[in-house]
C-alpha cells in the first residue's frame, strides 16, 4: 500500500490550461510528482473532497498567478486552504500581469517570473525550490493515510460515472422549454447511452475468428480476472463507452468494499492530443492519486480503461502517431482494456501480445423488448405497438431461449437473399433442418422478414434502438431504413428548437443552412487527423467562409441546443453515427456533382477500410439504392454490395440479379491480375456475392475464386482458410469433393484445425458421398497407408470438462497422440469421418444427435468399426445403454484424472502411471 504521499499541487484557472500542462510536463520530466485537477464539472462534495485530499497530500502549492486565476473563486479558495494547512505556496507569473488579489503572496514569497523567453532559465530554479520544500516536508512526515486518498478517488469516480449514466445524452423529442437543460462541456468520463440500457452482453473471441459468435462472458469483470489485457470490440453505437463505465463502477465498488485492491482509471482517448506524453495523460486522469501513479503501477493495482481508440486523433502536433503512443505504452502494462472497432484492432493493435478479444454482443429480441418496455413504462400500450411494428411477437420471446440452446440464433438475422445459402451450407442435414421447422424457427424468421426495413435487426444496435424509440414516441410512424431514421431524427430535433426559439422571440437560422453547415463540418472531421472533431476556432472560420452572412457562433449554439454537437475547445458530434449521417449528406452532394468515388476509396487500396464505409451505407438509405451502388461500384465493388444488403432499402430480386453479375464481373477484374501473387484479396465477401448469383454464373465465379486459392497454396503463401471454407460450401458436390481432397492434403499437417473447419462446411450427406476414397481402394487415398499420426477425440459440450480432459490426455499421451476436441456430436461425426481417430471419449448428453446415437453411428463407418469408445458422463444410470450401444467403457463424472488414464491404458493394452 501507499505511504506518505508527496507531490506538488498545481492551482490554476482552466483558461490557463496550456501553461499549466506545459509546466506539469516539465516537472514530471524531471521526476517530480504533480497533482492537477483536470475535471470539467466542479462543485460536488466529491470534487471538494478530491481537491482537499490533493492539497493535504502536497508539500507545496504552485500557484499560477494571472488575471484569469485572480478572477477564479476556486483558485482563491485553494490558496486560502493551503495557507490554513501551512503548506508553502510558490507563485508563478507566466505573463507580465501585475497581481492585485494575490499581492499579499508576493510580500512573503518571491515569485518566479516565467514570462517568455525567461521560462527555460527559470525552470531549474523552480525545481530547486521544490526539492528544498520537499526535503522540509519529508522531515515533518505529516500523518496522512493512503486509504483516505483512495476512498476520496473512488467516491469521486463513482459519483461522476453514476451521474453520467443517469444523465440523458439527448433531450426528449417532445421536451418543453423548461426541460431543455444547457449543455455542459462533457465530463472527463464521457457520456454513455440512456439509462434504459442495462448491462450489455459480452462474448470472448477465440483467436481471430471475428465473424463467428464468441463464448459468452457472464460478468463484466471477467476480462480482467481471467484475461487482464483485453480489447473490447464493437461497432459505433453498440455501447463500448457504457460498458467501460460499468466496468469502472464494478471495480470501484469492489475496491471500496475490500473485495479487490484494483483501482480503475478511465482514459478518454478522444481527449489525447499528443501535447504531453501518453503516460502523463494517463496520470492526469487519476485525480488526487496521480502522485501515486508509479507505486500503484508497480503494485499492478491500476486498471487502465482506455475508451474509443477509433475516435482518437491520429497524429500529434509534430506529426508522430498517437496510436503508436498508446500501443507502446500498453505493450508492457499488466492490466488494461482498450475499446475500439474490429478494424482498428486489426490495423493498429494486432501486434500487441497476450491480448484477449471481447466483443459486445448485439441486443437480442428479449433485450430489445425489455428496453422498449422500460422506455414506455408510462404508456405500455405504445411500447407494445412499437414491438408489433418490428414484427415482434410473444412467441418470439417464448422461443428465443430454445433457439439459443440449439445454436439457431445466428441464422435468425440472415437476410432473405442469404437465407437459403445459410441453410444449405450449415443446416443441410435432414434432422437439423427438420428441427428448424419443428421449433417454429422458420415461421418466426419469415414473419420477421415481412418488415422489409428489418427494424428488429437494426435495433440490435443500442443507439439505433434509442433513436427508433424517440421517433416512435413522437410520431407513431417509423421511416423505412437507418438513413431515413436519422433524417427524421435530425428534422425533429431542429423543429423542436425552432419552435422553442420562436416561442421566446429569439432569432433562428433556417434548418437547411444548419444541415448544410453540419454536413460540411462532418466531412471535414472525417478528413481531419482526429477523425471526430475540429478545433472550435477552425470551425468558426470555416462557417464564416462558407456562409458569410450568418453568425457562426449562433449557428453552433442552435446545433448544440438541438443536441447534435458538443462545444468546448473543439466541435464534435454527440454521437459518431450522427457524424456519419451528416457526412453522408456531403457525400450525396459530391455524387450528384459526378465526383469520382475514388476520392474516398483510392484505387491502390480500395479494399481496405478507409473510414467512409458507414457514411456510404447511410447515403444508400436516403437515395435511390441502385444509383448509389452503381456510383460506389466504380471504386469499391464490395462496399456497393454491402449497401445493397445493409442500407435497409428493399430491392427486387429481378433488379438484384440484373445488377449482381456486373458487380461480380467488376470484382474479378480486380482479382484476376493478382492470381498467384501475395495480394491479399477480400475473398470471403467476394464469395458471399458469388453465392447469391443464379447458376451457372455462381459456379463459374466460384471456380475462378478457388483458382486464386490453389495458386496461393502452390506458392506457399498464407492462404485465407476461413474464406476457403465459405467458398467450398458454395460449390456443387463434385467440385467440393475434388477441391476438398486437394486442400486437405496440403493444409492438414500444418493447419489441422483450419482444415477441419473447411470440411465441416460440407453437409454430412455430401461429405459421405464426396469422400469415397476413404473407403474405396481403387481410388486415391486421402491418407497414406503408413501414416504415423494417431488421434484421440474428446467430445463434450461442457467447456471446462472438455478442457480438463484434454489436458489430462495430453499429459499422459501427448507424445504419441494428437488430442482434438469437439463440442457436439454432429461436428464430431464429421471430424471422425475424415480423421479416423483411434479413441473417442464422449459425454452421453450433449447437443446434436446425442451420445448414444453418436456411438452407434460412429461404429457404422467402415473405418471406425474398431474404434475405442469411452463414455464419460454424470448420468451413471445410462451406463448399460452406453455399453449396449458399443462403448468399450463408461466413467462417471466428476472426472478423476488418474482413473481416466488407467482405464484408457487398459484399453490400449499398455497401462501407464499418471
Amino acid at each position: 500500500m501507499i505511504t506518505h504521499p508527496s507531490h506538488v499541487f498545481i492551482s490554476y484557472s482552466r483558461r490557463d490550461s496550456a501553461f499549466a500542462e506545459q509546466l506539469e510536463r516539465d516537472l514530471q520530466g524531471h521526476h517530480l510528482k504533480t497533482w492537477r485537477d483536470t475535471t470539467s464539472i466542479t462543485g460536488s462534495q466529491e470534487w471538494y473532497d478530491s481537491i482537499i485530499a490533493g492539497i493535504e497530500g502536497a508539500y507545496a502549492v504552485l500557484l499560477i498567478v494571472t488575471e484569469n486565476s485572480e478572477q477564479s473563486r476556486w483558485v482563491k479558495r485553494e490558496s486560502l486552504f493551503a495557507e490554513k494547512k501551512g503548506i508553502p505556496i510558490v507563485p508563478i507569473l507566466p505573463t507580465a500581469y501585475t497581481p492585485r488579489h494575490f499581492e499579499f503572496l508576493l510580500i512573503e514569497t518571491t515569485p518566479f517570473h516565467c514570462i517568455p523567453p525567461n521560462y527555460e532559465a527559470t525552470l531549474p530554479k523552480i525545481m530547486t525550490s521544490l526539492e528544498d520544500l520537499r526535503g522540509r516536508r519529508d522531515s515533518l512526515r505529516l500523518d496522512t493515510t493512503d486509504s483516505s486518498a483512495e476512498t476520496a478517488y473512488l467516491d469521486f469516480l463513482l459519483s461522476e460515472t453514476e451521474a453520467d449514466l443517469r444523465s440523458t445524452l439527448y433531450v426528449g423529442l417532445g421536451a418543453t422549454t423548461e426541460r431543455v437543460m444547457p449543455r455542459l462541456k462533457p465530463s472527463r468520463l464521457g457520456v454513455p447511452h440512456k439509462s434504459e440500457f442495462r448491462r450489455l452482453g459480452l462474448e470472448k473471441i477465440v483467436g481471430d475468428a471475428f465473424e463467428k459468435p464468441g463464448e459468452a462472458v457472464p460478468d463484466a469483470r471477467i476480462p480482467l480476472r481471467d484475461m487482464q489485457r483485453c480489447i473490447l470490440l464493437g461497432d459505433p453505437g453498440v455501447g463500448k463507452t457504457t460498458t467501460l463505465l460499468q466496468l469502472a463502477i464494478d471495480l470501484a465498488y469492489a475496491a471500496k468494499s475490500g473485495e479487490s485492491s484494483l483501482l480503475p482509471v478511465f482514459v478518454p482517448l478522444r481527449s489525447y492530443t499528443g501535447e504531453q506524453s501518453f503516460e502523463a495523460f494517463v496520470q492526469a486522469q487519476m485525480g488526487n492519486l496521480q502522485s501515486h501513479y508509479a507505486d500503484l503501477l508497480a503494485e499492478k493495482r491500476l486498471v487502465l480503461l482506455c475508451d474509443a481508440l477509433n475516435e482518437m486523433q491520429r497524429l500529434g502536433p509534430d506529426g508522430h502517431s498517437l496510436v503508436a503512443d498508446v500501443r507502446d505504452y500498453l505493450k508492457y502494462k499488466p492490466v488494461w482494456v482498450v475499446s475500439c472497432r474490429v478494424r482498428d484492432y486489426q490495423e493498429e493493435l494486432a501486434d500487441l501480445e497476450n491480448v484477449a478479444k471481447v466483443r459486445l454482443s448485439p441486443l437480442d429480441p428479449p433485450q430489445i423488448y425489455e428496453v422498449i418496455q422500460r422506455r414506455f413504462h408510462e404508456t405500455p400500450e405504445r411500447g407494445n405497438k412499437l414491438w408489433e411494428t418490428m414484427q415482434g411477437t410473444p412467441k418470439l420471446l417464448e422461443k428465443w431461449a430454445e433457439f439459443q440452446k440449439y445454436n439457431l440464433t445466428p441464422y435468425f438475422w440472415q437476410t432473405k437473399n442469404d437465407w437459403e445459402v445459410a441453410v444449405k451450407a450449415n443446416v443441410a442435414d435432414e434432422k437439423r433442418h427438420w428441427g428448424l421447422r419443428y421449433h417454429g424457427f422458420e415461421e418466426l424468421w419469415q414473419n420477421l422478414n415481412k418488415d422489409t426495413r428489418r427494424l428488429m435487426s437494426l435495433c440490435r444496435n443500442p443507439y439505433m434502438l434509442y433513436i427508433v424509440c424517440e421517433i416512435f414516441d413522437l410520431s407513431d410512424i417509423l421511416p423505412e431504413n437507418r438513413g431515413a431514421l436519422f433524417a427524421q431524427f435530425v428534422d425533429d430535433l431542429l423543429t423542436r428548437e425552432e419552435a422553442n426559439s420562436t416561442a421566446v422571440g429569439s432569432d433562428w437560422i433556417p434548418q437547411s443552412q444548419i444541415r448544410l453547415t453540419l454536413a460540411h463540418l462532418a466531412y471535414l472531421m472525417q478528413r481531419s487527423e482526429s477523425g471526430t472533431e475540429l478545433p472550435y476556432l477552425e470551425a468558426i472560420a470555416y462557417i464564416q467562409e462558407q456562409l458569410p452572412n450568418l453568425d457562426p457562433m449562433l449557428l453552433l449554439k442552435f446545433a448544440r441546443a438541438a443536441s447534435l454537437i458538443e462545444l468546448g475547445d473543439t466541435v464534435r458530434f454527440t454521437h459518431q453515427l450522427l457524424q456519419e449521417y451528416f457526412a453522408s449528406e456531403k457525400m450525396a452532394q459530391m455524387m450528384d456533382s459526378s465526383t469520382s468515388p475514388t476520392v474516398f476509396w483510392p484505387s491502390d487500396s480500395w479494399w481496405k477500410p478507409q473510414g467512409w464505409e458507414e457514411t456510404a451505407i447511410f447515403l444508400a438509405g436516403n437515395r435511390d439504392l441502385i444509383t448509389v451502388a452503381e456510383w460506389i461500384m466504380q471504386a469499391n465493388p464490395l462496399l456497393a454490395y454491402r449497401c445493397l444488403r445493409e442500407s435497409g432499402q428493399s430491392v427486387s430480386e429481378a433488379a438484384y440479379q440484373s445488377f449482381a453479375p456486373r458487380l461480380a464481373e467488376r470484382l474479378f477484374q480486380e482479382l484476376t491480375p493478382h492470381i498467384g501473387t501475395k495480394f491479399s484479396f477480400p475473398l470471403q465477401e467476394t464469395a458471399s456475392i458469388v453465392a447469391t448469383l443464379n447458376p451457372p454464373k455462381s459456379i463459374d465465379y466460384a471456380e475462378g475464386l478457388f483458382l486464386y486459392l490453389i495458386e496461393g497454396i502452390k506458392a506457399k503463401q498464407t492462404v485465407p482458410l476461413q474464406e476457403t471454407a465459405s467458398l467450398i460450401a458454395k460449390l456443387n458436390p463434385a467440385k467440393a469433393t475434388e477441391y476438398t481432397e486437394y486442400l486437405y492434403e496440403h493444409v492438414f499437417q500444418s493447419h489441422h484445425q483450419a482444415a477441419l473447419d473447411i470440411l465441416r462446411r460440407i453437409p454430412l450427406n455430401e461429405l459421405w458421398r464426396g469422400l469415397p476414397s476413404r473407403f474405396d481402394p481403387d481410388l486415391p487415398k486421402l491418407f497414406p497407408e503408413n501414416r504415423t499420426l494417431k488421434m484421440m477425440m474428446v467430445v463434450d459440450d461442457h467447456i471446462p470438462s472438455r478442457l480438463l480432459l484434454r489436458k489430462v490426455l495430453e499429459r499422459a499421451y501427448g507424445e504419441e497422440f494428437v488430442i482434438i476436441e469437439e463440442g457436439d456430436s454432429y461436428t464430431a461425426l464429421v471430424s471422425a469421418v475424415v480423421l479416423s481417430p483411434d479413441l473417442v471419449t464422449s459425454d452421453i448428453n450433449h447437443p446434436g444427435i446425442g451420445g448414444i446415437e453418436f456411438c452407434k453411428y460412429l461404429h457404422k463407418i467402415p473405418t471406425m468399426e474398431q474404434v475405442l469408445f469411452i463414455f464419460i458422463s454424470a448420468d451413471g444410470f445410462k451406463e448399460a445403454r452406453g455399453l449396449d450401444a458399443g462403448a468399450n467403457d463408461f466413467l462417471t463424472k466428476p472426472l478423476n484424472p488418474r482413473e481416466v488414464v488407467e482405464r484408457i491404458g487398459i484399453l490400449l493394452g499398455r497401462p501407464i502411471a499418471y
